[in-house]
């Protein structure tokens, strides 16, 4: 039995990397691969890394970066490389959460099986490497948003409690922020990383898209991205209350703004009157 094992390590270092320089820099075409990621053959890894032999790296526009067959020390070299191309683009240290799952290939397996920590097919065939990075590259970006998306709950919870004692003080600049931010997120999930979007190479091939089907139930995109969609329109309408209270309380202050003027023109009125 002939078996290969593939270690994949997933991180999510930023909200978007920009991919124009290091398609210039390794002079890439674009048409060879997907619009929204590069991929470093080993060939391409020859001078940056030892031993590149079944080494692949992959990078996408969405600030996920997936290394296959890495140490660590391997992938922080290699991010000090692409650091001379396009300064502070990409960050990873130990602290940063990621994910790792293995790609085996098992000469004797019947069918493909995705497992909680690895997926067995049965034939390496090109781009099958490719949709399991792309998969683990999707979920470390949903667990970023989602930490954050969970962080802007946080401040609205701290808004609620001080309207539950009568305090509501929270400036316009500080909602609009939040709102931005709110709606920065909602783009990144549908737009840039584009979750539910299966790959072109999926649609006119069976196996690849096989390995898609099986490794996006296991992951939960689906079902994690609903859960972001709703806590992203619970945001919303919070945000939308809170605006609504904000203009409320502007408009309150204006009326007597108005009052007061109408009552000191009265009152000067009154004083030239006794005076004649």
């Amino acid at each position: 039995m002939k078996t290969k094992r593939y270690k994949l390590i997933a991180y999510s270092t930023t909200m978007q990397i920009n991919l124009k320089p290091i398609f210039a820099h390794f002079e890439m075409s674009k048409k060879i691969h997907w619009r929204d990621y590069i991929v470093f053959s080993p060939q391409d890894l020859l001078g940056i890394v030892k031993a590149p032999e079944l080494k692949f790296v992959h990078l996408y526009q969405f600030g996920s970066i997936v290394f296959t067959n890495f140490t660590f020390h391997e992938a922080v070299n290699f991010i000090k490389y692409i650091d001379k191309i396009t300064p502070k683009a990409i960050c990873i240290n130990e602290k940063i959460d990621s994910e790792e799952y293995i790609f085996i290939v098992d000469t004797q397996a019947d069918e493909t099986e995705a497992l909680d920590d690895s997926i067995i097919v049965s034939e390496h065939k090109p781009h099958s490497l490719d949709i399991v990075a792309n998969i683990m590259a999707k979920s470390v970006a949903m667990d970023r948003i989602e930490l954050d998306v969970d962080r802007l709950l946080g401040e609205c919870e701290g808004i609620l409690e001080k309207m539950k004692i009568g305090n509501f003080s929270t400036s316009n600049k500080k909602l609009f922020k939040l709102s931005a931010e709110i709606l920065e997120f909602k783009f990144n999930t549908v737009s840039s990383v584009r979750l539910l979007d299966k790959p072109d190479l999926t649609w006119d091939k069976e196996n690849l898209n096989e390995i898609y089907t099986e490794l996006s139930g296991k992951f939960e995109l689906i079902s994690r991205y609903e859960n972001l969609s709703a806590k992203h329109e619970t945001l919303l309408d919070i945000i939308n209350v809170f605006t609504s209270l904000t203009q409320d309380k502007h408009g309150v202050r204006l009326e007597w703004v108005v009052i007061i003027l109408i009552a000191i023109e009265i009152i000067l009125t009154i004083s030239k009157f006794l005076q004649i």
